[in-house]
């Protein structure tokens, strides 16, 4: 579903009449129930996701922009963003964040969001370290930035950030979202709220492998 998070970003920053490419098969893949059956309904259920996403490229800008570019290990605000992308993705894939399921992600994403409005780094910079860093440049900026500047920041940046997470955490909650976690050596699809389904046997040392630098079998 991230991809469909970056063709959101293209609508929302550079083209509005931008066509988020479907498949048919994507709304199983979001309700078995077939609840999402029109393009219009799925674009809809993914717009969250794409708003942060923007915003995640938005606040990549501006602090890229207040930064010593030299001080970071990146050639610009989209190569920064791109890296936040990834490890989103590859952090998506690891089911050792998934261990006990929906109801355990929806708390940590809760306190994530209380965090930041308090001003708080939560973010854990062995697991994300780009969206760290980029959270701590935010952080310093509020600190430190003036006048019109502390303004606009907070304002058209940090206030919107903060919004579209707490969208986020409201349509994960949906029943239209699925979220993949380890039980007993399988993979359990849980919707909504309650138990979760076997959907997939894997192997012993699937998680192992997954949560390894080296996804080869």
């Amino acid at each position: 579903m991230l991809d469909i998070a970056l063709h959101w970003v293209v609508r929302n920053e550079l083209n509005t009449k931008h066509k988020i490419p479907y498949r048919r098969k994507r709304s199983k893949v979001l309700d078995p129930s077939g609840k999402v059956k029109t393009l219009e309904s799925l674009v809809k259920v993914l717009e969250p996701v794409g708003l942060l996403m923007t915003c995640y490229l938005r606040l990549c800008r501006k602090a890229y922009e207040h930064s010593n570019a030299g001080t970071l290990p990146y050639q610009n605000a989209a190569v920064w963003f791109e890296a936040i992308y990834q490890e989103i993705w590859l952090n998506s894939l690891n089911t050792r964040l998934y261990v006990h399921g929906k109801t355990k992600k929806l708390k940590e994403r809760r306190d994530t969001l209380d965090a930041l409005q308090d001003d708080t780094n939560p973010v854990d910079k062995n697991i994300s370290p780009h969206e760290y860093r980029l959270i701590k440049v935010c952080l310093y900026l509020k600190e430190h930035l003036c006048g019109e500047e502390i303004d606009e920041f907070v304002e058209n940046y940090w206030k919107p950030y903060l919004k579209a997470y707490s969208t986020w955490i409201t349509a994960f909650d949906r029943a239209e979202w699925s979220t993949v976690h380890m039980e007993n050596g399988k993979l359990l699809i849980q919707q909504g709220r309650g138990h979760g389904r076997t959907r997939i046997p894997i192997r012993n040392d699937f998680l192992e492998r997954l949560s390894s630098k080296d996804f080869s079998f």
